[in-house]
């Protein structure tokens, strides 16, 4: 902590500070002026301790606005030594000193520091949280100057974020104003910044143009470094449009200004990787290696320890191909043990990522000579690996075009464990590997999430626990940091106090996660806990119900069929990508107004006809192979591949027509297997019913659904308008919510996204909360949230997962909004079934098959759009 440190110097600070008169002393204005210098000529530890000294003094004269300045350098300081926790609590403090100095410009500074640090820790939503402070700042004081930059600064941190719309709208905004002023110079680096999201989006033409544009003035810049990387992202995109030789050209020249400039040399690294994966392309495998070596060379005398290690990588990946003439275990065991070799070198800076691609290399050639059991352990090594990636550093620009290159994702190598466990006939294990995945994608969401914990037993440790495991990555990414390059590595007394504290925080953290799971399984997503067994699992399935998790390969569709007592293997003759097209195809013409609406008269009979097909080949693949074993309840464990898929409406063909899965059995869905074992409240007998919605109290139609419900409960509990407030819903109890408003996706709420409610104050005035602020409420056994305002694509399964987390047995929604009709007949028609005692899903059941009756609804996009998940 900075406190400690100023503590420290007391002794020091009495004698510089022992006069008492008005002016502070004259050695205390050198004293700041000579930290100023040190900090200017990057002597940055002499420099700490003459700032940390001149601190002890303006504290005592009681000068806020000195004082935040110094923490600004103290903060820049610790940034640089990557001791990035110190530089938050530096710059934290700062900030407050220059609120109570009132010295807005030098918050707003602070701030902009303090997001650039969650930046280089990897933490991009605090980042951008610091940024936007600095935004209103400069907004309110009409420092226009200022807003761009932190436009720019919003940019690129969602950039790396992978938020790619969001950071284009940020970066057009930048441009905008640097366009009215002339400023090349930060013309060029925002239309270079523009042109690399408009890639990343696969806008490849735009970019192209884009960046052509960037480089008509770069040369105008005085950044040295602006027109290489320029010439180096046009380069990619003449290599992503197969035009290798002007991509070349492209890379060569960059590499020569780069040359001619005597400086950038991390980047000359990089290109020459570029141009080494033309060779790579072009099946030039000695030529790309020598390029991979050259630049291997550079990064080595950089001290840049990671791309060091990657770039031997690729040198071996060329081995690889030289040595495919002889496809023997013997040749593959030879090459492998080079990846296996390189793993260690990524542990030793803490850079799991790496360590686990290189496994995954590894077990690639195991597999593909044949010797599965080493592949297993390859593929076992670089999962768990993955799943601890949280906690390291990287730069992205210079590191990530490493791991895009390669193209091994964490996803991919679970779902090659899992083929290759099925090889071996283990499909327990097989099965457990990917509930896994799931849970760790869950994981790494909730992370990051803002939400609330309403378990009165364990509110106080799921917060120490999210408090852990933020310290414990923090540390992580410090230590990571510091061993990343080597010029860094030499403060081994730290990195020594880095890995103790990170073992000890380890510690810790598997012992409060044994404490949260054993008292209340649902907050395991919470945690870092283990994969469930398969046995515990089977006992939550009610009898009479078959729960289904699908595991599409490059050779074939597996269909793992649980029930209570049997587990079965199943298998469709098709490949992954075959079915991904499949299910693309049927969702695309799923909204298509002439399949649903036959809006292109007979021009319709094609595509209608087609799309029909598509319906039952998808039912043969999908779910007849399970056919006999479902009997009264089907469950399907969803992931990224069937995300929003409506498997309840695909067809089955027989000898008098079709029939619509959901006319057969209750198709209900979950977010995972685990959550067979929540806890969640029911309601034998519905009676109390809450519903809330349209907050802007403007869509009359939403108004009168609502009120609807008083027909069937003439006791509800009906929310509209300025009432749909947070502050009501969350005090409200009963045994069903209906919440009818607008599910937004996006960063500021994510991983869930927003809710849209009215804000209580003032009428026809909304607030967009965090979806997670839900798990605050009282517990509703049944929740429906209906989302036909706006676009209606705001609802996924990862919804359900926290609302059932939060004890609700029975989740539903609309995952894409079709029309308001649809919406008002399934609402009636499930508090019809439902005041008539049926249980909710076998209300949503009969509600659907009443609406494939109802002829203006009749169509799959109509019906198809509502989800159960719960059981039965």
């Amino acid at each position: 902590m900075i406190f400690l440190r100023w503590f420290l110097l007391i002794p020091i600070a009495f004698f510089l500070g022992c006069s008492v008169d008005d002016e502070l002393p004259s050695d205390t204005a050198e004293l700041f002026e000579k930290a100023v210098t040190l900090f200017n000529d990057k002597s940055y530890r002499q420099s700490e301790v003459f700032f940390a000294q001149a601190m002890l003094v303006f504290e005592q004269r009681g000068a806020q606005a000195t004082m935040a300045e110094i923490a600004g350098y103290l903060g820049r300081i610790s940034l640089e030594l990557s001791e990035f926790r110190n530089a938050i609590d530096q710059l934290e403090g700062g900030i407050k000193y220059a609120k109570q100095a009132n010295d807005y410009r030098e918050e707003m500074k602070l701030q902009s520091y303090l997001g650039h640090v969650y930046r280089e820790m990897g933490e991009y939503e605090d980042a951008i949280r610091s940024y936007r402070t600095v935004h209103a700042l400069a907004v309110a004081f009409n420092d226009g100057e200022t807003v761009a930059q932190t436009d720019y600064s919003i940019a690129t941190t969602l950039f790396y974020d992978g938020k790619y719309e969001r950071a284009k709208e940020s970066c057009e905004s930048a441009l905008s104003y640097y366009r009215s002023r002339s400023n090349d110079e930060k013309l060029g680096a925002t239309l270079w910044l523009l042109g690399e999201i408009h890639t990343r989006q696969a806008r490849y033409a735009e970019a192209l143009n884009i960046l052509n544009q960037a480089e008509s003035v770069a040369d105008r810049s005085s950044d040295p470094l602006l027109v290489p990387r320029i010439k180096m992202s046009i380069g990619r995109m003449y290599r992503i449009n197969g035009n290798s030789s002007v991509a070349l050209q492209h890379f060569r020249e960059a590499t020569n200004v780069l040359r001619s400039k005597k400086g950038g040399r991390q980047y000359e690294v990089v290109l020459l990787f570029e141009i080494a994966n033309v060779y790579y392309d072009a099946g030039q495998y000695e030529n790309a290696k020598r390029f991979y070596t050259d630049a291997n060379t550079i990064a080595r005398a950089l001290g840049d320890r990671i791309s060091e290690n990657y770039l031997y990588l690729y040198a071996f990946r060329c081995n690889e191909k030289l040595a495919q003439i002889d496809q023997t275990p013997a040749n593959a065991e030879r090459v492998a043990k080079a990846y296996r070799q390189l793993a260690p070198r990524f542990a030793e800076l803490q850079y799991r990522s790496g360590e686990a691609i290189a496994y995954a290399k590894a077990g690639m050639l195991y597999e593909t000579a044949g010797m599965l059991t080493t592949a297993r352990e390859m593929y076992l090594q670089a999962t768990s690996l993955f799943e601890e990636q949280d906690g390291e550093y990287r730069v992205p620009e210079l590191h990530d075009p490493y791991v895009r290159e390669i193209g091994i994702k964490q996803d991919d190598v679970y779902e090659r464990l899992a083929t290759t466990l099925m090889q071996l006939r283990s499909p327990g294990e097989a099965l457990a590997i990917l509930e896994k995945a799931q849970t760790n994608t869950y994981q790494a969401q909730l992370r990051i999430s803002e939400f609330e914990v309403r378990h009165p037993q364990l509110k106080d440790d799921v917060a120490q626990m999210r408090k852990l495991l933020r310290d414990a990555r923090q540390m992580e990414v410090e230590l990571s940091a510091l061993l990343a390059f080597r010029q860094r590595g030499s403060a081994s007394q730290r990195i020594n106090e880095l890995r103790a504290k990170v073992v000890k925080g380890k510690s810790d953290i598997q012992k409060l996660t044994a404490k949260i799971v054993s008292l209340h399984p649902n907050y395991e997503p919470l945690t870092k806990g283990t994969a469930t067994k398969l046995v515990e699992i089977q006992s939550h399935i009610p009898r009479g119900t078959v729960v289904v998790k699908f595991l599409p390969t490059n050779g074939q569709l597996v269909i793992f069929a649980l029930s209570r007592t049997r587990f079965e293997i199943k298998v469709s003759p098709i490949q992954k990508r075959q079915l991904s097209g499949m299910m693309e195809e049927y969702k695309r013409l799923l909204q298509d107004p002439r399949v649903y609406a036959g809006s292109a008269g007979e021009a319709s009979v094609p595509v209608m006809t087609r799309f029909a097909k598509l319906s039952t080949q998808l039912y043969d693949h999908l779910i007849r192979p399970v056919e006999p074993l479902i009997e009264r309840n089907l469950v399907i464990i969803t992931d990224k591949t069937f995300e929003g898929f409506p498997l309840h409406a695909l067809e089955r063909q027989e000898p008098n027509g079709v029939k619509y899965l959901i006319e057969m059995t209750n198709v209900d869905y979950l977010p995972s297997l685990s959550s067979l074992k929540y806890k969640t409240a029911t309601s034998l007998r519905i009676r109390d019913i809450v519903a809330a919605g349209n907050p802007l109290g403007k869509n009359w139609s939403i108004d009168y659904e609502l009120r609807d419900i008083r027909s069937f409960y003439k006791e509800a509990n009906i929310v509209i308008g300025m009432e749909a407030s947070w502050e009501n819903i969350r005090r409200m109890r009963g045994d069903v919510l209906q919440l009818s408003t607008e599910f937004v996706q996006d960063e500021n709420g994510r991983p869930w996204g927003s809710v849209v409610l009215a804000d209580g104050q003032t009428p026809e005035r909304e607030e967009m909360l965090p979806f997670g602020f839900l798990a605050g409420m009282n517990t509703f056994p049944v929740v429906y949230l209906s989302n036909q305002i706006g676009s209606g694509t705001g609802l996924t399964s990862v919804h359900a997962l926290l609302l059932r987390m939060n004890g609700t047995s029975d989740v539903f929604f609309n995952a894409w909004s079709a029309d308001r009709k649809a919406a008002k007949f399934f609402s009636e028609f499930f508090f019809t079934y439902l005041s008539n005692g049926l249980a909710p899903g076998d209300a949503y059941r009969q509600a659907l098959l009443n609406l494939i009756k109802t002829r203006e609804v009749n169509h799959p996009r109509s019906w198809a759009q509502f989800f159960h998940y719960g059981v039965g």
